[in-house]
């Protein structure tokens, strides 16, 4: 056989074995990044006539044919009668880059036919961007307006909080002295009521028993007003009663002087003294009655000056 007979038939047999189609393929995105998946399709005219009778095929890629850096999810040969080559045959193969550059594609073997596609560019946002160092951490883009909605929230809730607080206080406050106003009241009452028993025993009992009427009387209205337990103050003196009722009302009054240190005085001097009383017994009940005013309105005073500071 002559040369050229032989080359021209070796040049037949590669034809037949590998088809070099020459056509363009479709990358899909048509920018693709690394760790992106991509589908890349590309009509074979060469691969028709081995479809007949199926309209897709999936098709296998020697693991050893792929590149390192492009994993193959699938390879799918099918006919596109609406193609620009009507009814050629269609590959499309699904893959994955782990590098940028240039990525070739490996080999598609198919019923005795090589198909090559071409490679495909893979994009690197270090390239695009210029950028090679780490950037710092950019605080996330908060809506329009997101700042002045959070001071205002702030802001409402202390304002919440603060009106709480002295709603709060107030209202203790307010209980204190309705409690302790309820108190007072009950206290005058009775000490009224006590009076005016004492008052018509004055003809007809014994002076000195009448003024240990009046010290007990005396000392239990202190009591409360000190709130004592009932009898705390029979063994004490003038001055240490005097001296737990300044405790109560905060400082030494001028009030106090005149008025219930001067009765104990006297019930004293009638009682052990064995002289005459200096002040006739209705009087002394008129004393205590203007002394116990002036002690409730140093206590008001003191309730008020208090409900003030809280």
């Amino acid at each position: 056989m002559k040369p050229l007979s032989c080359i021209l038939l070796c040049a037949a047999l590669s034809c037949s074995l590998f088809a070099f189609d020459g056509e363009e393929g479709v990358l899909v995105p048509r920018e693709v990044f690394p760790g992106d998946e991509a589908i890349f399709t590309v009509p074979v005219p060469s691969f028709t006539d081995k479809l007949a009778g199926t309209s897709e095929r999936i098709l296998s890629v020697e693991p050893d044919l792929v590149h390192p850096d492009i994993t193959i999810s699938a390879v799918r040969l099918s006919l596109d009668p609406a193609g620009s080559s009507s009814g050629s045959a269609i590959l499309s193969i699904s893959f994955i880059p782990w590098a940028s550059g240039e990525l070739p594609l490996p080999p598609i073997h198919f019923e005795g036919l090589v198909f090559q596609p071409s490679s495909v560019t893979v994009l690197s946002l270090l390239d695009r961007t210029g950028i090679r160092d780490l950037q710092p951490v950019r605080p996330p883009v908060l809506v329009p307006g997101t700042v002045w909605r959070l001071y205002g929230g702030i802001a409402l809730a202390l304002l919440g909080i603060i009106l709480s607080v002295t709603a709060i206080r107030v209202a203790r406050a307010s209980r204190t002295v309705k409690g302790d106003s309820r108190r007072a009241a009950r206290r005058i009452k009775k000490l009224a009521s006590d009076l005016k028993r004492l008052e018509k025993k004055i003809a007809g009992e014994d002076i000195l028993l009448w003024y240990l009427r009046l010290s007990t009387l005396v000392r239990s209205y202190l009591e409360c007003v000190c709130g004592r337990d009932a009898g705390s103050f029979k063994p004490l003196v003038t001055s240490e009663i005097i001296e737990r009722v300044h405790e109560v009302c905060g400082a030494e009054d001028r009030r106090l002087k005149p008025g219930f240190e001067s009765i104990l005085q006297r019930i004293d001097q009638a009682r052990f003294s064995g002289r005459e009383p200096t002040l006739a017994q209705a009087d002394e009940i008129g004393a205590v009655r203007t002394a116990s005013r002036f002690l409730e309105e140093i206590l008001l005073e003191r309730r008020n000056a208090d409900a003030e500071l809280h």
